[in-house]
């Protein structure tokens, strides 16, 4: 294995796994940025998604590529720990189950330093900036659309994560790996969904589980997740920043108890100690900006993207560079 792992337990009972990573995986899945906010992921030599990020507005322009995504191997049988995801025992052998193969498989998003594989009720502590929340509108990871603009309305930030983007094509109803889903979703056996925690706008990458989110779904219950995200550690904010940070938190608004949470959250990972910073690792894009935007035009035609979402990408993608 490339790293090793960590238990973090709260009252008892399982918060997640804290990971420490040696060696990168030697196809591991990258997100690339050149400047003013152009992104692409790549997962080896496989270039699967480009995106803008308007921070100014806080506008989404996602595109995925045709190539299919695998970060670990498919769940079988055998891989099911006993019990329900009532159970203590039962989420610790997913966790551990998704570590190992995040350390051992090759196109993994891990890279070296350190990483938390944590439940939405769990986490490393309560001192933690951006850390991830509960993922909101999971259904989106489903869309078949592999284009879109989506608005990710923001509060205060780092707080509230505001949802899922799926990396493959969703499976038929009628898929056979849907249907056994579906039976282990009303027996509560149902594997979590594998996400990964992305900055700046704060969403998720479903990596693996999209049979698993469309049984739960269609079950209409909620599916068990788990949250992959990368961090660092460092000394506690200056009291420069700890004011700076007061008077943005006093002129935030009040409005909804989403808001009131946001205020709660922030106040603990300004004031808080030890300090924690969740982030992205990302890797610079050296062939720049016209290369990103010459692929990803490419990529639209190929797929047959709307023409109108095109020219917003087009449109978007200069108004950042200007």
């Amino acid at each position: 294995m490339r790293g090793h792992w960590k238990d973090i337990e709260r009252a008892g009972a399982p918060a997640g796994l804290r990971i420490e990573v040696q060696e990168p995986a030697p196809e591991r899945l990258t997100i690339e940025v050149a400047p003013r906010d152009h992104y692409r992921i790549r997962q080896g030599e496989r270039r699967l998604a480009w995106y803008l990020f308007d921070m100014s507005q806080y506008d989404l322009i996602w595109l995925r590529g045709a190539a299919p995504l695998e970060v670990i191997p498919p769940i079988r049988s055998r891989d099911e720990p006993p019990g329900t995801w009532d159970d203590d025992s039962w989420w610790r052998a997913w966790l551990r189950h998704f570590a190992q193969a995040l350390l051992t498989e090759p196109g993994s998003p891990l890279a070296p330093g350190s990483w938390g594989l944590t439940t939405p009720t769990g986490g490393l502590g309560p001192y933690v900036e951006s850390a991830p929340g509960r993922p909101e509108r999971l259904p989106d990871a489903l869309d078949p659309a592999r284009a879109f603009a989506r608005n990710f309305t923001y509060g205060v930030r780092s707080v509230h994560p505001r949802g899922a983007i799926g990396m493959r094509d969703p499976s038929p109803p009628e898929d056979g790996r849907v249907k056994m889903w579906r039976k282990r979703a009303r027996e509560r056996r149902l594997p979590p969904l594998l996400l990964y925690y992305l900055l700046p706008f704060e969403g998720y990458l479903l990596l693996d589980g999209h049979d698993r989110l469309a049984a739960a779904l269609t079950e209409g219950v909620t599916p068990p997740v788990v949250c992959l995200y990368s961090f660092t550690e460092g000394p506690a904010r200056s009291e420069a920043e700890k004011e700076h940070m007061w008077e943005m938190l006093c002129r935030a608004p009040l409005k909804t108890q989403g808001d009131v949470d946001a205020i709660n959250a922030a106040l603990i990972a300004t004031f808080g100690e030890p300090r924690i910073r969740v982030l992205t690792r990302v890797s610079a894009l050296r062939s720049g900006v016209v290369e990103w935007r010459r692929e990803a035009l490419e990529a639209a035609e190929r797929l047959g993207v709307d023409p109108e979402l095109v020219e917003e990408l087009r449109h978007v993608s200069r108004i950042l560079s200007a």
